[in-house]
């Protein structure tokens, strides 16, 4: 009811602005077990663009970088900045990007139970909160939804060589939330791919044991590695010389012995 002396009647609320988040990490990888450069490009639009301009407006720019920094900090310690942080804010279209660049130097480890193995590790840490949920199923009530929410968030890890992976395609979705998750390789460019979106503010208490088994399975499958075995990785470079010398080698006999197939006929002794 809206207070005024010219209003009688109710009034309908209009229905909230439909609002995304996009976030894409690229990571450059020169060399294996070298430093990465960590490009991060996030486009807010809707209610979350409003959400974000107000943090900047109540932050000072240092200190906006250097929460941002700290963190990625938890994930990869020595993280340090490469370039400052960037924002890019359309009111027309009501959309607000911000753009960070870091760099990791020690983004790959040594494994603990053999250093000639190593692993590198990234985690999409602002879907984490989405999927860690309560894990108490004696409920009762019905369960808050953060409402709404439509995140996406893309991995790309650009390789210095050819790498092998497996690819992965998944979809959970009910009445009340959507999950997608994709792994795929192009070249030499590793893509993950995540969604998660709500489509209600709450989930009845009949449905949470579902809804539990579905988020572990989401927190499950947050990290993604890669491992690389040096041991491995130079006895096959050792090996590609001697087994092109080789296929040439069959070539050239199986071409040898065709010909003296076809062209020898020596004359009979009388």
């Amino acid at each position: 009811l809206i207070v005024s002396s010219s209003s009688k009647d109710l009034e309908t609320f209009p229905e909230q602005i439909a609002s995304t988040t996009t976030e894409v990490q690229t990571f450059d990888l020169l060399t294996i077990g070298g430093e990465a450069m960590l490009t991060i490009r996030t486009s807010y639009t809707g209610n979350d663009a409003d959400y974000q301009r107000g943090e900047f407006a109540r932050n000072s720019a240092e200190t906006v970088q250097k929460n941002y920094q700290d963190y990625y900090a938890n994930l990869y310690p020595d993280i340090t900045k490469w370039e400052d942080l960037s924002v890019d804010d359309d009111r027309k279209d009501n959309v607000l990007i911000v753009q960070e660049k870091y760099k990791i130097p020690s983004f790959w480890k040594p494994s603990e139970s053999d250093p000639q193995i190593m692993r590198c590790e990234v985690y999409p840490q602002t879907m984490e909160g989405y999927f860690n949920v309560s894990k108490s199923i004696l409920r009762t009530g019905p369960y808050r939804l953060s409402y709404p929410v439509d995140y996406y968030h893309h991995v790309h890890l650009h390789l210095p060589e050819d790498w092998n992976i497996q690819a992965e395609d998944e979809v959970i979705e009910t009445d009340f939330y959507q999950y997608e998750r994709e792994v795929k390789l192009v070249g030499k460019e590793i893509s993950r791919f995540t969604h998660y979106k709500t489509k209600s503010n709450h989930i009845p208490s009949s449905h949470f044991e579902k809804f539990v088994a579905d988020h572990d399975k989401m927190m499950d499958n947050l990290s993604y590695q890669l491992t690389y075995n040096k041991t491995i990785a130079e006895a096959g470079s050792s090996k590609t010389p001697g087994l092109i010398v080789t296929i040439i080698s069959l070539i050239v006999s199986a071409y040898l012995v065709f010909v003296l197939y076809k062209k020898y006929n020596p004359k009979p002794e009388l």
